[in-house]
């Protein structure tokens, strides 16, 4: 899918989207201490932009990042089925 549209709204909120019909959506933002992705479709995360992008196992939507985990570099997408 190609990026087509890239908003950035506040500092630590980010919504980026795709256009198109099956176009999924993903958002990030900072909620107090954690970080929230809220998405559509499966979560997809991988260790650099250019690696091998696997679904985050058991994700809820939002899936939130504790202050504990915000420490390593995820790059995130989403995928409709």
């Amino acid at each position: 899918q190609l990026l087509t549209h890239l908003e950035a709204t506040v500092p630590d909120n980010v919504r980026i989207t795709a256009r198109g019909p099956d176009a999924p959506e993903l958002s990030i933002r900072r909620n107090a201490v954690n970080i929230e992705v809220r998405y559509t479709g499966t979560l997809l995360s991988a260790p650099t932009v250019d690696a091998t992008y696997t679904p985050v196992q058991n994700a809820a939507n939002p899936h939130v990042i504790p202050p504990a985990s915000q420490g390593k570099q995820l790059f995130f997408r989403s995928r409709n089925p």
